[in-house]
């Protein structure tokens, strides 16, 4: 007579981290077999890495049971979308719907409305791997200045003045200007107009 000791079972060992190679020489080693092997993007396992198992380690098994293995592919890579041109918001979307981060700057522009895209540092076409940062910058517009107060200044100290503001200065002497005083501006002081502007000082 031959009695039966029941089914051979074996223990599944822990096959995280090792190579689809290694991860099948275990399995021999424990008397089980490796079954399908497939792959995933991994943001934290390395390529060519075991990712994941069918049967959790440490469970008893039939030893004719085959153990299925996810290998890791490394980090998935995504490519940069083109989002020049775009609005601030439909630009920092783009971005976030393809898995990356959207990392925005500002800067003054006289050519590009307040709130578009100007030109962007991580290149569009690129490739990056998810959660990765994309550069670019966004239009603030352009820069504004407020027109300075001259009343009473001499007329070099008011140029002086209206210069460093970032404004161009023409003069208008009335009465030929022989005092020399300044008096007003046009546009007037406190008025916001672009960096660059012609005021006429009168």
């Amino acid at each position: 007579l031959v009695v039966s000791k029941g089914v051979d079972m074996k223990t599944v060992p822990d096959l995280s981290g090792r190579t689809s190679d290694q991860a099948a020489s275990d399995l021999t080693a424990a008397g089980l077999q490796i079954g399908t092997t497939s792959e995933e993007y991994s943001e934290d396992v390395a390529q060519g890495l075991v990712l994941s198992q069918s049967v959790e380690t440490g469970t008893s098994i039939p030893h004719d049971t085959a153990v299925d293995v996810v290998v890791s592919k490394g980090r998935e890579p995504i490519e940069v979308p083109d989002v020049a041109g775009k609005s601030a918001d439909e630009a920092k979307s783009a971005i976030e719907a393809a898995g990356l981060a959207a990392s925005p700057t500002e800067e003054y522009s006289d050519s590009v409305a307040a709130g578009t895209v100007i030109s962007q540092s991580t290149q569009a076409g690129s490739t990056l791997h998810r959660g990765d940062s994309v550069s670019y910058v966004v239009s603030k517009g352009p820069e504004l200045v407020e027109v300075p107060s001259i009343q009473g200044k001499q007329e070099s100290d008011a140029i002086a003045v209206l210069e460093a503001a970032g404004l161009k200065v023409e003069v208008s002497r009335i009465l030929g200007g022989v005092f020399g005083t300044a008096r007003s501006t046009d546009p007037a002081a406190g008025t916001q107009v672009r960096k660059g502007s012609a005021v006429t000082l009168y």
